[in-house]
């Protein structure tokens, strides 16, 4: 319950996202209640600064579609650095996140991290399979 509080109620230092705490904070109170599974996108520039927060996909009550190529049209647009994917109620296997990386480093956007949030908790999937991250190629 503390590391929630702390995530809601830390402010960003000047608008950066230096740790997936400070992701979590920003989306946190937002979607932690959801109804529906959302998948949203947080855009960073070089100094990690977020430039936009955008929902990719709504879906049904437990299930989103995506094209992984969706996950980064606002990243173009934004010609930003890296993107934090965001969202809850997981489906439980890590394809989104693992086709997420291989393309971002094919786009030279990197993928810092995929969280999940969902019912007042959230889990960083970086810092759960940190070996993954680093060996997902292309």
């Amino acid at each position: 319950m503390i590391r929630v509080l702390s995530a809601v109620l830390r402010p960003l230092p000047a608008g950066r996202v230096t740790c997936p705490a400070d992701g979590a904070a920003l989306l946190m109170a937002e979607m932690s209640h959801l109804q529906q599974e959302q998948l949203r996108v947080i855009c960073l520039d070089i100094l990690k600064r977020v430039q936009t927060i955008h929902t990719v996909y709504q879906g049904q009550l437990s299930a989103v579609e995506s094209r992984t190529i969706e996950l980064f049209r606002e990243a173009f647009r934004r010609n930003s650095a890296a993107i934090i994917l965001v969202h809850n109620h997981p489906s439980g296997d890590l394809l989104v996140t693992r086709q997420a990386v291989i393309v971002g480093k094919l786009l030279d956007v990197e993928v810092l991290d995929h969280l999940i949030i969902g019912r007042g908790h959230w889990v960083s999937l970086r810092e759960k399979f940190p070996q993954k991250f680093a060996t997902w190629k292309t």
